[in-house]
C-alpha cells in the first residue's frame, strides 16, 4: 500500500495530474489515469517507480500498436476462438 501511495505522490509531484495525455498512437490517446491504472499491476514488484512507470507505458503502447495493426489488417478473433485458446492454455 505504501508503494501505491508513493506512486500517487510521485505522479502528482511530477505534474502528471489524472487526465493528462502521456502518449498518442494514431487517434488513440493514453492518459495519465490509464497509465496509473496500468502501473498498479507492478505495485508489488521489485522495480523502482521510474521502472514501473516505463514498463506500464511500454505495455500500453504495445497493446495499442497491436490493436492498431489488427484493425488495419482486418484481423478479428471470434469469442469461441478466445475461449478455446484459454481452455488449451489454462486447462
Amino acid at each position: 500500500m505504501r508503494k501505491i501511495l508513493a506512486i500517487i505522490i510521485a505522479l502528482t509531484l511530477a505534474g502528471n495530474i489524472l487526465g493528462n495525455v502521456v502518449a498518442k498512437i494514431e487517434d488513440r490517446i493514453i492518459d495519465s489515469e490509464e497509465l496509473f491504472a496500468e502501473m498498479q499491476k507492478y505495485a508489488n514488484s521489485e522495480m523502482n517507480l521510474e521502472q514501473i512507470q516505463q514498463k506500464a507505458l511500454d505495455d500500453l503502447i504495445e497493446r495499442n500498436l497491436l490493436l492498431l495493426y489488427a484493425k488495419e489488417n482486418e484481423i478479428t478473433v471470434e469469442d469461441n476462438e478466445v475461449e478455446a485458446f484459454f481452455i488449451n492454455e489454462l486447462g
